[in-house]
């Protein structure tokens, strides 16, 4: 073994020590499961089955990570919308208030409740399902979960269960582990099966520090799908080039919310984990939020552009649907700016402590005109007409266009922007509708700027 093998191999024995949960954190989940779990089935029907499922069902649960996630599971003849009732009704039932905890209504496919036992910083998700055999036989996607328990637990042994710690906490460290719509990265069940497929953390990630695409993954067959057409035409019934077959429903893409720049961030860091192997490399870079303004605004004066950062404050619901109404704002901006040719270089969203922000960082531009390109000068009746209309500005011809030069109404990108936040341009999402914006140019203040530090600190790569 050479000794940069050597040196592979010390660090991830090393992460493992600190990553792995100690018996006395197993011992707190499992008393907490079990109690939980009686409180339960005091008041259940004898038609509901308890499941323990996620990570601490299948023993892939990194250290400090105490959510738990229960399932109750109804029998399949029960309507949808009587079977989400009954599982809140029963998670409202067994809230302990004299022990400081409450419940809060989630929502995924379906309504399911958290349970918050705040005497001992635990979160206990339960999760109304339909009971199941196969995937066939699902009614809503969480049904799937009971599945992947079973093969999971079948398929695992304590070594592959290191191994999924690792990958978690590689992703994690680089910001692309979760799929939820914030991150779009690779999911804890993802995790597992990667490792499942190619054996042991290091293989997996040697294989994706090499990755050629279309990558299709067969996992049910421990298989790698090379074959041309096959492969088309699973990046066509997919409609993506990372394909990660579940293995208990050969229909579904485990991969699927993965973005194509967190796979990216994936490939860049396998790549330099195996260049330069460091300890490192699993707890990322440091940086403190105080200094939050000292780093923009050095950015700022590196890049030669203006920092506009639109804040506001984010209404108490789920935060996929936020995140993808602020996600939906950002791009809605972008082309304002661009149809005022304003060029936006680089823009980000993000949310925190229940504020959110949008940036964009711009060029420093004042347009005072504009080309307005007309149609093309063989269209007789459309060139008449757009002379009509501009008959008070200077017409010309560019190539096969006629065109002609107005002021523009919105010369700098804070009037744009401004008159945007004002509503003046078009509708806000609604759950953004209502909420009060400002819009702040370089000089941001501090709350703002620790929540752009933050993006900014896992976008930049340097």
């Amino acid at each position: 073994m050479d000794k940069k093998n050597e040196k592979i191999n010390s660090i991830l024995k090393k992460v493992i020590k600190i990553v792995k949960p100690d018996e006395e954190e197993i011992k707190t989940i499992n008393i907490t499961v079990n109690e939980v779990m009686g409180r339960l089935q005091k008041i259940i029907n004898k038609n509901v089955e308890l499941l323990l499922t996620g990570s601490v069902a299948r023993g892939t649960n990194v250290r400090g990570n105490y959510d738990i996630d229960i399932f109750l599971l109804f029998n399949r003849n029960l309507k949808e919308s009587e079977m989400e009732k009954k599982g809140l009704e029963i998670a409202k039932k067994i809230v302990n208030r004299n022990k400081n905890e409450k419940y809060i209504v989630k929502y995924a496919e379906h309504p399911y409740a958290m349970l918050i036992l705040n005497d001992r910083a635990i979160t206990v998700d339960l999760v109304p399902s339909f009971k199941i055999k196969n995937a066939s036989e699902r009614i809503s996607a969480v049904d799937r979960t009971q599945l992947h328990n079973q093969f999971i637990n079948n398929n695992f042994n304590e070594k592959l269960r290191d191994d999924v710690r690792l990958l978690k906490t590689f992703l994690n460290v680089n910001n692309i582990y979760g799929a939820e719509a914030r991150i779009e990265g690779f999911s804890g069940y993802l995790c597992e099966l990667l490792i499942f497929h190619y054996g042991s953390f290091l293989d997996a990630l040697k294989h994706i520090s090499e990755i050629k695409l279309p990558l299709i993954i067969d996992i049910k067959h421990k298989n790698t799908i090379y074959d041309d057409k096959l492969s088309n035409e699973m990046v066509k019934k997919f409609n993506k080039d990372f394909i990660v077959i579940d293995p208990v429903d050969e229909n579904r893409n485990v991969a699927a919310n993965i973005s194509k720049e967190s796979l990216s961030i994936f490939i860049l860091k396998a790549r330099e984990f195996f260049d330069f192997p460091d300890i490192k490399k699993f707890y990322g870079p440091k940086y403190s939020n105080i200094n939050s303004r000292a780093y923009i605004n050095e950015l700022k004066n590196r890049f030669n552009l203006d920092i506009y950062v639109i804040a506001f404050k984010i209404p108490d619901i789920a935060e996929d649907i936020i995140w993808q109404q602020i996600k939906k704002l950002k791009y809605k901006i972008h082309e304002a700016l661009k149809q005022n040719n304003f060029n936006s270089e680089i823009s980000f969203q993000n949310i925190s402590n229940k504020f959110g922000i949008i940036c964009f960082f711009i060029n420093k531009t004042d347009n005072s005109s504009k080309i307005i390109f007309g149609p093309d000068i063989l269209m007789k009746d459309a060139v008449n007409s757009f002379i009509k209309k501009h008959k008070k500005s200077v017409l010309f011809i560019n190539e096969n266009k006629i065109c002609t030069i107005e002021k523009q109404e919105y010369n700098t990108p804070k009037k744009l922007l401004n008159a945007i936040i004002d509503k003046k341009i078009f509708e806000f999402p609604s759950y953004l509708s209502k909420q009060k914006n400002s819009l702040y140019i370089n000089n941001i203040p501090e709350k703002y700027a620790k929540i752009l530090n933050e993006i900014l600190h896992i976008k930049f790569l340097t």
